[in-house]
């Protein structure tokens, strides 16, 4: 995946920019540490100092979202709605959807396809890092340099 970090800063600058702000479920959190080792807790550090970012844990009205999400797959034949993911994943996965759901999120940043397809059952928009923006390019940079 190409200039990666570049995306993700220029998402964070256009946040601030808008007044907008990421809500990262805990149970994301939870897969974004393993992948991050020992940068973790400053990476949390970051986070709990941006008023931009908030983490958002799995509450009361997100057990109510990820309840009626499976008793809707259940009643419709599939409690896994056509996933081939092992039945942990699709828990897990429903339970980020069902925390961004209960807080009116309106977009997910992912790659994972299984969060993506149930991001999209529920109407939530999902963008994939390899297609967030990279910021504008300077063309006057280094023009008057010699």
């Amino acid at each position: 995946m190409s200039q990666v970090r570049e995306r993700f800063e220029f998402l964070e600058q256009e946040i601030q920019r808008h007044g907008e702000t990421i809500l990262i479920p805990a149970p994301a959190l939870a897969e974004v540490l393993v992948g991050l080792g020992d940068a973790g807790p400053a990476v949390i550090e970051r986070v709990n100092r941006s008023s931009r970012f908030k983490f958002a844990e799995f509450d009361t009205m997100a057990a109510v979202e990820l309840a009626t999400m499976t008793r809707e797959a259940i009643r419709a034949g599939d409690k896994k709605d056509g996933s081939a993911s092992p039945w942990q994943k699709v828990k897990i996965d429903r339970q980020i959807i069902a925390i961004a759901r209960s807080r009116g999120a309106t977009t997910i940043y992912s790659d994972d396809e299984g969060l993506a397809k149930f991001a999209s059952i529920v109407g939530i928009e999902v963008v994939q890092t390899w297609s967030m923006p990279l910021p504008p390019v300077d063309l006057q940079q280094g023009l008057f340099e010699g």
